[in-house]
């Protein structure tokens, strides 16, 4: 499994993976949910086997000691 910040491809594969997890009013729509992430200051997905099947997106000062940490 590999983590690492989201690429514009996989917007959709991360908002279905939400929406499939309970989310789906919250990510109901695409458009508004693709803005989110551009105005995300971490956005990140996790890969395994060429699928998204995690993905976590936080607001951050930049200090390297309060972001957070994140398991799979």
């Amino acid at each position: 499994m590999l983590i690492r910040p989201i690429t514009r491809d996989e917007v959709e594969a991360a908002r279905r993976l939400l929406a499939e997890s309970g989310w789906n009013r919250k990510v109901k729509d695409a458009a508004k949910f693709e803005q989110l992430i551009e105005r995300s200051q971490v956005a990140l997905v996790a890969v395994h086997e060429d699928k998204v099947v995690g993905f976590i997106r936080a607001l951050t000062d930049g200090d390297p000691a309060q972001e957070p940490i994140v398991g799979v």
